[in-house]
């Protein structure tokens, strides 16, 4: 609770995060993409 407090979204990773990331890293826009961390966690560094 107050990792999420700290940051500037004022919350944690959330599930559908992560399936709109993957669902652009499937897209053929991001092809030039490769090799890359994203990290989704709602801007948290807490377990970094």
């Amino acid at each position: 609770e107050a990792g999420r407090r700290m940051n500037s979204l004022a919350q944690g990773g959330r599930p559908v995060d992560v399936a709109e990331t993957t669902a652009w890293f499937a897209h053929p826009g991001s092809g030039a993409v490769n090799g890359q961390v994203v990290r989704v966690c709602g801007q948290s560094l807490l377990g970094a």
